[in-house]
């Protein structure tokens, strides 16, 4: 517990008792840089007493109000728990309980116009009770496998997790509703298909090599890159045989036909592979390593020495 966060937080006002419920637990668990922050929603719904919709409520506005930072995944029983910082000085920049309430930003939930936040409003819980002890709190259903994620009604999730190196069916908050919407944007992108946007992932995350980014959003300049790369060539490019990804660039692709130009691809990656060099397995599809068998570029070895099947 950080004695110096929690007096942050108590001295300045947030907008509802729910939400200075909430910020307060994040308080009660931070370092006194506000980080270091790890809990499931259950538990933070059973500890301060809230519904657990109005938790994952609360912490998907303090996200998007930058007033927290989601700063990686710990593993839990169930998958996988956020890890979210403080952001110390947005929360200096909230109005102090001394100066005089702004009908706008504060007041209970029932006050409260959720409009702002950009989040229909959920129920909260009768905190007084039943007499006879027990409670029925009537929320809307998330259809959430865990804390942190929310189930996508087609397959797009499951492609983009798969070519970050991740199982399809995975349990973390990557690809959560925020990050979807950031996803189908890159499709509006010209020239930008399902399969290229995955082929792109995968050149990024051979490149990036130390794990899955916080953020789908993270991909979006080298979408808006190989987007824009395509629109100016308007025509297929040629093989480039020994060709490595550098810093910022993006994988040769084919723009007529508006899809992946193999031949390219797999240029980038049979010298590693023939040499014996280090092949992050996400980084080559199953059709990609096909390609190479089928041209004669790669044996089988060399890709079951680099982890990959074909």
């Amino acid at each position: 517990m950080s004695r110096k966060v929690a007096t942050l937080v108590y001295e300045r006002r947030v907008g509802s008792s729910a939400r200075k419920a909430v910020l307060a637990y994040f308080a009660d668990c931070a370092d006194d840089y506000g980080r270091g922050i790890w809990a499931s929603k259950k538990t933070i719904a059973d500890e301060t007493e809230l519904g657990r919709s109005t938790v994952i409520r609360v912490v998907n506005e303090f996200v998007a109000e930058g007033i927290l930072i989601m700063s990686g995944h710990r593993p839990c029983r169930n998958g996988a728990t956020v890890n979210y910082d403080m952001n110390l000085d947005a929360i200096r920049n909230l109005p102090s309980i001394n100066a005089s309430p702004n009908p706008s930003q504060s007041g209970t939930s029932s006050d409260r116009d959720p409009s702002r936040s950009g989040t229909q409003p959920v129920p909260e819980r009768d905190l007084m009770g039943s007499q006879s002890g027990t409670q029925t709190v009537l929320e809307p259903s998330l259809n959430q496998d865990d804390d942190d994620s929310v189930r996508e009604p087609d397959h797009f999730r499951g492609k983009i997790l798969e070519a970050m190196g991740l199982a399809p069916e995975a349990r973390t908050a990557l690809g959560n509703p925020a990050d979807m919407a950031e996803a189908r944007r890159w499709l509006e992108l010209p020239h930008l298909t399902e399969e290229l946007v995955c082929e792109q992932i995968r050149a990024v995350m051979a490149r990036k090599g130390d794990g899955p980014p916080h953020s789908l959003a993270y991909f979006t300049p080298e979408m808006q890159r190989a987007s824009a790369a395509l629109e100016a060539r308007k025509a297929p490019l040629a093989p480039a045989p020994r060709r490595r990804p550098s810093g910022g660039e993006a994988v040769p692709m084919a723009a007529s036909s508006g899809k992946v130009d193999l031949d390219a691809l797999a240029g980038l990656w049979v010298p590693a592979l023939t040499e014996g060099r280090p092949v992050p397995p996400s980084a080559i599809s199953p059709r990609l390593a096909r390609h190479m068998l089928d041209k004669g570029l790669v044996t089988a070895g060399d890709l079951r020495r680099a982890g990959v099947t074909a």
